[in-house]
């Protein structure tokens, strides 16, 4: 009884579960006020205000209950706990009722939304649809969305609209209003949160005042009949959380927390700018829910698909906090907007199509490169026309700049200068080869053949020889030449020639003439000319700096715009290369030999071949005195390409024509191997004493190197040798005579050619020697005199007569195998055998030698009879 008494004091328990024995609920109770109202675990405890005196009749001191008990509750109770229904249960009193320890004296329906529950909704979705758990809600239910703030905590109008980061959500939309319990309420957010920036928002909740049915159906629900000795009423003023009397026209009315909203999506981020050309990074992106599989892309307007461009999306990294793009080929520099989407198999978002990503997080404007312009206003970025120009700050014009001006010159010099110092070592002249070496002069000396050469050959010397082919020499028809040799750098204008095996070669003479090297070879030893630099390495460095300050970044010309300088560069260099060739030692001294004597000849006399083009000594003597400097040592094939030939090019003439021809007088028979100067004396010592020292220089003699046309030679061989001009001139009417120039080692008679004129006049004395006619026959010439005159050294008589007296005239030979049998079987026709020629000639000889010997004789008792009469002269003196 004591302990039924003391529970008689009063003590009264709320719960959302069933009255049960007192006992259990003391063991379940969690906390104990002041008033003696105590809760359970399913339960919120009730505070009541201690501004109200009703509130002390909760403790029943006597274990009576007044009829009418007013209990108020505090908002901040009633937004502890937990909607739906609560039995208040007294404890302490003696019930008829079957035992039980506590009493259901009353009953409180707290109706709203549940203030634990989460919903969750992402950015960008068509529609946004959660859904709202809670008791008893009414289809004139009012939400707000608070991001960080205590529901009910603002004091401001709502107003009727939504403004940006203050939406207010329009009334639920429930058809469920008189269930008791109402679950699942959809509520359709989306037109609201479309202004809203990610994150986790309060649900708040309002309920209009105006609200009869329920208030009524509500007062009926709670007027409980008290099972004891009194009955009575309770009467509970809120049966709906902190809605009483509002209106929701105040953010300060919505004070009742309806939960949580995960709002998913990236941060907004703002406006961007960024060049394409680079990959764009989106790093540093935060936001709420973001997970790996979100995907973003650019597009012109979120939820829309693009009208332009290629598709920009980027897949997470991460949690969905980096995003990297291709900006790839096609990606126009324009506005574009963040568009963001999360794949989520619930509402069967694919992120696939442009109309997924509707959740816009910024704006980035994609701008040209540094080096590009959108010089349309297309989007599409281009180069400026030219690679010296450079977009300006807005890049959407081109103007030169500086650097880029000053590196493209630069870029020109330089390539300009290494093509230079490749292209000086070609020759250019109706094609490209490597560039020609002049040819000064090829003579021996000391045992080696020299190749002097017109000016600088610029050719370094790398220990080894350069490999070489000699043109337009004149030695073309010596059996001895084969055009492709080797040179060893000597000097700066000298070279040894070499044959192509690096051996020492047999005497080669010529003033004329190039030097041709390969391109590898010309490449490999060519120097810049006054620089003494190797050309091709100093060419390709230079070329390579050309082109890396045209690939650096400043310029990054394309092909075509390489192509273009390369082009200035050549044409700056061209002309500079081919003032170099020009300037470039071309005429030897050979050449302006053969020009000035050229100038003092009048007009070419032409006249027909044969008898009518002898020169006469003065014509011989002049030619050997202007050109002796280059003459020197040389004969008859050096004469004829490197003289004769040169001076008749123009006119294809011979040389009797071109300084005047004369009927002829003596005809020479001669071997082109003797000196010149050596024919030059003898020819000079016959016309002074066939002439005297008077009228010689007018003698005129038919030398077939100047009489004979060298361009027309098989012309002047004729097709018999009747018609060949040897013959013509030799029986010509004028013809006197025939001088054989002979060295001591009687040469020309080793001479096919010469044997056929020693024959030809063999048979001109027997037809027309004196009385017969005025052919004097032959003379045996040297530069000392002729033979048949007594002139001449006694030793190169006596080895001449020894030579003659072993010479066989059939061993002579001729240039080509067609003269040598012609002449032999002339011979032989002629004479009949070799040993009857070789006979005649012994003749001849011995008769010259002897009428040498007379003279000799003579001329040795002149000198004894004046040196007696000397004598005598001094005895009687001497008396």
């Amino acid at each position: 009884m004591a302990e039924a008494d003391a529970a008689v004091n009063g003590t009264v328990f709320v719960t959302q579960m069933p009255c049960m024995a007192c006992s259990l609920m003391e063991q379940l109770q969690t906390l104990k006020f002041p008033n003696g109202l105590l809760a359970n675990h399913s339960a919120v405890p009730l505070l009541a205000d201690s501004a109200m005196e009703q509130t002390r009749a909760l403790t029943f001191p006597n274990a009576l209950l007044v009829e009418h008990t007013m209990v108020h509750l505090p908002n901040s109770t009633l937004n502890s706990m937990n909607v739906g229904s609560w039995n208040f249960c007294q404890c302490g009193l003696k019930f008829t009722n079957g035992g039980a320890d506590s009493l259901m004296v009353g009953k409180l329906l707290l109706s709203g939304a549940s203030p634990t529950q989460k919903v969750s909704c992402a950015r960008g979705r068509k529609t946004c649809k959660v859904s709202i758990q809670g008791f008893y809600l009414y289809s004139g239910d009012s939400f707000y969305l608070r991001r960080g703030l205590t529901c009910g905590t603002e004091q401001r109008s709502l107003g009727a609209g939504v403004s940006p980061g203050n939406p207010y959500i329009s009334t639920l939309n429930s058809t469920n209003s008189d269930e008791a319990f109402v679950a699942a309420a959809p509520v359709d957010l989306q037109s609201q949160v479309d202004v809203l920036p990610a994150g986790r928002y309060r649900i708040c909740h309002c309920r209009p005042a105006d609200t009869p049915w329920l208030l009524e159906w509500f007062t009926e629900l709670i007027k409980m009949s008290l099972r004891g000795p009194i009955e009575g009423w309770m009467y509970a003023n809120q049966p709906v959380r902190n809605t009483s009397v509002w209106n929701c026209s105040l953010a300060s009315q919505f004070s009742s927390p309806a939960g949580t909203l995960e709002y998913k999506g990236p941060g907004d981020i703002g406006r961007l700018v960024r060049p394409l050309g680079v990959p764009l990074v989106l790093d540093s992106i935060y936001g709420t829910g973001l997970s790996g599989s979100d995907k973003v892309r650019l597009q012109q307007t979120c939820t829309q698909d693009n009208d332009f461009g290629p598709l920009i999306e980027a897949e997470a990294s991460g949690l969905g906090s980096s995003y990297t793009f291709d900006l790839q080929q096609g990606v126009l520099a324009t506005t574009y907007h963040l568009c963001w989407c999360q794949v989520d198999l619930l509402t069967q978002t694919s992120c696939k199509k442009s109309t997924d990503f509707g959740a816009s997080f910024g704006v980035i404007d994609l701008v040209c490169p540094a080096d590009r312009a959108d010089l349309n206003g297309d989007g599409v970025c281009q180069r400026c026309p030219w690679f010296w120009q450079k977009p300006d700050d807005t890049n959407t014009n081109c103007m030169a700049d500086l650097t880029s001006v000053l590196a493209s010159l630069a870029s020109v010099l330089v390539g300009a200068l290494g093509m230079l110092a490749v292209l000086s070592q070609f020759h250019f002249h109706f094609g490209i080869r490597a560039r020609l070496i002049y040819i000064d002069d090829i003579s021996k000396e000391d045992g080696r053949s020299i190749l002097t050469i017109v000016g600088n050959h610029n050719l370094r010397s790398c220990g080894s020889t350069v490999a070489a082919r000699l043109v337009n020499t004149g030695l073309e028809d010596n059996p001895a030449f084969r055009g492709s040799y080797q040179l060893r750098i000597l000097g700066k204008s000298q070279m040894e020639l070499l044959s192509e095996d690096g051996q020492a070669l047999e005497r080669m003479d010529s003033s004329m003439g190039v030097v041709r090297l390969n391109i590898l070879s010309i490449l490999r030893f060519g120097l810049i000319p006054l620089l003494a630099l190797p050309a091709a390495p100093i060419g390709i460095m230079l070329l390579t700096i050309s082109l890396a300050v045209l690939q650096f970044k400043m310029l990054e010309a394309s092909a075509v715009e390489t192509l273009m300088v390369a082009s200035f560069s050549f044409i700056l260099a061209f002309p500079i290369a081919l003032l170099i060739q020009n300037l470039r030692g071309t005429s030897s001294a050979q050449y302006r030999k053969l020009l000035t004597y050229a100038q003092k000849l009048a007009e070419p006399i032409l006249s027909e071949r044969g008898p009518s083009r002898a020169v006469t000594a003065f014509q011989l003597l002049d030619l050997h005195e202007h050109f002796q400097a280059s003459i020197r040592d040389r004969n008859m094939y050096y004469i004829c390409p490197n003289i004769v030939m040169p001076l008749t090019s123009k006119h294809e003439i011979s040389f009797a024509e071109l300084v005047g021809p004369h009927q002829v007088q003596w005809f020479i028979s001669h071997w082109w191997g003797t000196q010149f100067q050596y024919s030059c004396d003898a020819i000079r010592r016959h016309a002074i004493s066939s002439s005297g020292e008077d009228c010689w220089l007018q003698n005129s003699y038919w030398v077939c190197t100047f009489s004979n046309n060298q361009y027309r030679v098989a012309e002047e061989l004729g097709s018999t040798h009747e018609e060949s001009s040897f013959y013509l001139a030799l029986y010509s009417s004028g013809c006197l005579g025939t001088c054989m120039i002979l060295d001591d080692k009687a040469h020309p008679l080793t001479r096919s050619w010469c044997l056929f004129e020693f024959l030809q006049t063999m048979k001109l004395e027997e037809r027309l020697a004196p009385p017969k006619g005025n052919f004097q026959g032959i003379f045996f010439c040297t530069r000392n005199g002729v033979l048949s005159r007594g002139d001449g050294a006694t030793e190169v008589v006596m080895n001449m007569g020894k030579r003659l007296a072993t010479l066989k005239l059939e061993d002579a030979v001729a240039s080509t195998p067609e003269d040598h049998d012609m002449i032999m079987t002339l011979v032989i026709k002629e004479m009949g055998s070799f040993d009857h020629i070789n006979e005649v000639l012994r003749q001849h000889v011995s008769k010259s030698l002897q009428e040498f010997k007379q003279c000799l004789d003579t001329g040795f008792a002149t000198i004894f009879q004046d040196l007696q009469g000397a004598r005598a002269d001094i005895t009687v003196e001497s008396l």
